[in-house]
């Protein structure tokens, strides 16, 4: 059951990081100035996202 939590919880995160990227892009699109610290956070947002994608893609090579 703690995994099942965990797995929710994880899912909300990334649901959550995904939403703030999409609003801070949508922003920019729209020329709206963004703080620094806004800004900072959607960079580490989209590094954290890269990161997990790019295991994924790793995990999947090798077990080819």
């Amino acid at each position: 059951m703690s995994n099942q939590k965990e797995e929710i919880e994880r899912e909300n995160e990334e649901f959550d990081r995904d939403g703030f990227i999409d609003e801070i892009e949508m922003a920019i699109d729209y020329g709206f100035e963004i703080s620094q610290k806004d800004y900072e956070l959607y960079q580490q947002c989209i590094n954290e996202r890269t990161a997990e994608e790019t295991a994924v893609v790793e995990d999947f090579d090798m077990e080819m």
